[in-house]
């Protein structure tokens, strides 16, 4: 099964965390302090739990909240997210197929390792499988030198990986700079052991910090200027490879401003499954005259129906 589920699988995710904490809250041995402060923990994952199964998805009870102005609850759902995100990928490795898309598009300089510069990749999930993956191949320890996530900071001049929702369990430090917390790596180097005070230790850290998850639709002024900043950055962009993402009706806009901004756009491979192409047409804007087969220099469109491998298109 994959290390971090569809975003349908989401909700259920949080339950299973519930579950978790109340069984190390009942079987903690240090000492009553950290079975109350792990029982504790275990009534605010299930009280969130409990919101959110009443929605459709994560996504959808987190505008929901953002819609209400309920500031205090969004924050504790991005915590929350944050410390069960943490739980699910540091303790299950990520997909092979992660691993096969570094190992084909990674290339080496002398001893130094380069990223493709004809290749940027945007996403609109909020785990860091990317960079759990990219680990092996990095000679340093410290991922947040190593590691081509743009979040805000000056755009890169080559290969950059921009989380458009942000980072579930990352977070800004004092000077505003993009911080992945150590306990990624750390545990890593452990065999995957991840303690009940870990957890405690992470969401202590994580309340206490500016969370780098930023639903889009927030509207937040300094994560918008990023947004347009990406996608200004993409403007030369002549292929476009989606894998695994059906555009929801609720993040319409910014893909619009996305596929709007793709000025050069002169192929798009699709790898979706089960899409229905009409739908991808609908929402995707493929009805666009510019890929109407019989105007001037439209743009292609092309299926993939492999799911093992993320698709590097031929033109790589």
């Amino acid at each position: 099964c994959p290390c971090v589920p569809l975003s349908n699988d989401l909700i259920q995710g949080l339950y299973v965390l519930y579950k978790h904490l109340e069984k190390e809250s009942k079987e903690a041995t240090g000492g009553m302090r950290t079975q109350d402060e792990l029982l504790a923990l275990a009534e605010i994952v299930n009280s969130v739990y409990r919101e959110a199964n009443e929605q459709m998805t994560i996504d959808t009870y987190a505008k929901r909240l953002w819609l209400t102005h309920n500031e205090k609850e969004l924050i504790r759902l991005k915590n929350v997210l944050a410390l069960y995100f943490l739980f699910r990928q540091v303790t299950i490795k990520p997909e092979k197929r992660y691993d096969k898309f570094w190992a084909s598009i990674l290339n080496k300089n002398d001893t130094v390792l380069s990223f493709p510069h004809q290749m940027n990749i945007l996403t609109w999930n909020y785990d860091i499988q990317f960079l759990l993956s990219l680990r092996p191949y990095l000679t340093s320890p410290n991922l947040n030198a190593s590691f081509p996530y743009f979040l805000g900071e000056q755009l890169p001049k080559t290969f950059f990986i921009f989380p458009i929702n942000g980072l579930a369990g990352c977070f800004y430090d004092s000077s505003g700079r993009f911080q992945i917390p150590s306990i990624f790596y750390e545990i890593s180097n452990q065999d995957g052991i991840l303690t009940s005070k870990d957890l405690l230790d992470h969401f202590d850290l994580i309340k206490s910090q500016k969370s780098t998850l930023m639903f889009s639709w927030e509207n937040n002024i300094d994560h918008q200027q990023a947004i347009d900043s990406a996608i200004s950055k993409l403007g030369n962009t002549e292929i476009l490879v989606i894998i695994g993402y059906s555009f929801p009706f609720f993040n319409r806009e910014i893909d619009l401003k996305i596929f709007n901004g793709l000025r050069n756009l002169k192929k798009v491979y699709y790898q979706v499954k089960d899409a229905n192409k009409e739908i991808l047409v609908e929402r995707f804007g493929f009805n666009n005259v510019r890929f109407n087969p019989s105007s001037l220099n439209a743009i292609q469109t092309k299926e993939i129906s492999f799911y093992d491998q993320f698709h590097i298109p031929e033109e790589f």
